[in-house]
């Protein structure tokens, strides 16, 4: 959050650049994350994915433009649609796809559910609706944190996920502790992590 923090000083003098423009991208998706936390509290469960679905959406603008040299000008000059950045990551940042696809055919694509009346409700221990706003908020919380790594690698320490395999190019090489928390935090095996744990960025 620091490192992002100090990007966002380039705001007043007009900075442009790769890092400093994730940094703003990086701040509206944290205050997305916080909104559609109170949306899901206050019962707008469908509203909650259209928000998390935005996120990621945004997200994926991310990766384009840390992965496409031609991406930030056009990101700029507003001519970057966000659907080629959809296209671009899910190319090459194979977790986010599925995300995208589910978040995007339950709660964005208007279909038969959207025709079913739902008032706000009061959760309850164990209702449906309130585990997969959890599991999903947790994801794309994982999800945050993974494409931040990607965008301040050479400010981390120590990587976590990603690993440098050549100038401008980036291959996800999750360390042991890492992989394990990413599998308690999700709720899923090790297993199922190895399968989504094969992305190459640049």
């Amino acid at each position: 959050m620091f490192i992002i923090l100090y990007y966002l000083n380039g705001v007043g003098k007009g900075d442009i650049g790769i890092r400093s423009t994730c940094a703003r991208l990086f701040i509206n998706s944290f205050q997305s994350i916080s909104a559609s936390i109170q949306v899901a509290r206050y019962g707008y469960w469908r509203e909650y994915g259209n928000i998390a679905r935005s996120i990621v959406e945004n997200l994926a603008v991310i990766v384009h433009l840390v992965g496409n040299d031609n991406a930030l000008e056009e990101f700029h000059k507003e001519k970057l649609q966000s659907s080629k950045s959809i296209t671009y990551a899910r190319k090459r940042f194979s977790v986010l796809g599925p995300l995208y696809g589910l978040l995007s055919n339950q709660f964005v694509h208007i279909g038969p559910e959207c025709a079913e009346l739902r008032f706000t409700e009061c959760y309850n221990q164990g209702d449906d609706d309130i585990d997969f706003i959890d599991s999903n908020l947790r994801a794309v919380t994982l999800l945050s944190y993974i494409v931040a790594e990607l965008v301040f690698f050479e400010q981390v320490d120590v990587p976590k996920y990603w690993e440098c395999i050549g100038e401008g190019e980036y291959k996800t090489n999750p360390s042991e502790e890492a992989h394990r928390w990413q599998a308690d935090l999700l709720g899923v095996s090790l297993e199922d992590i190895d399968a989504n744990n094969d992305s190459t960025v640049g």
